[in-house]
């Protein structure tokens, strides 16, 4: 018993010393970033061309479908924003699709429409510097939430998407990774 509690001091001293040392990119944001109600464009942040991989997940962590995406942001005036989104997945297909999104101070909204027509809608909310977005398909009973961040890293900025998909029925969730590189710097 008195191994497993030194065993344990050492395990919480050496996260307290990860924890110290983390780079500067991994650490919380500073309150002056998160007042996006006094920002002119407070959807600006992610205003250009973004570009990385988009991975599902199984629960066990088994890697699964694997796209190649490009984000192309454009500022339609305050609080309004037009995304072209181009995703290439594994056999060279391509699917199109558009997003339109609005921020009223409080509540994002963002709605998707694909080359086929298909809508789909998601509501998000401020989370520090970051953006928890949800939806649930009203047709098929289908969820999807996930955190929306742009951390600052080595070679310039990097929006990543971290969150989990619930399929229609009920049946095993799927958890998503998205990292996209911002290829311009046109957001000033």
């Amino acid at each position: 018993m008195i191994r497993v509690f030194l065993l344990a001091l050492v395990g919480l001293a050496a996260l307290a010393m990860v924890a110290r040392n983390l780079p500067e990119y991994l650490r919380p944001a500073p309150a002056r970033e998160i007042e996006w109600s006094a920002d002119r464009e407070p959807l600006g942040r992610w205003e250009g061309t973004w570009s990385g991989t988009f991975i599902t997940y199984a629960p066990d962590g088994t890697p699964g479908a694997t796209i190649h995406r490009t984000l192309r942001y454009v500022s339609e005036g305050a609080g309004r924003q037009r995304v072209a989104i181009s995703d290439e997945q594994a056999g060279g297909t391509t699917r199109e699709s558009l997003l339109e999104q609005t921020f009223d101070g409080t509540t994002l909204k963002s709605r998707m429409t694909l080359k086929d027509g298909t809508m789909a809608a998601w509501e998000g909310r401020r989370a520090g510097d970051a953006v928890i977005w949800h939806r649930k398909d009203p047709a098929t009973g289908a969820v999807e939430s996930f955190r929306e961040r742009i951390v600052a890293v080595p070679g310039g900025d990097m929006l990543t998407v971290d969150g989990v998909r619930v399929p229609a029925g009920g049946g095993a969730p799927q958890l998503i990774e998205g990292r996209y590189r911002r290829l311009d710097q046109d957001s000033d």
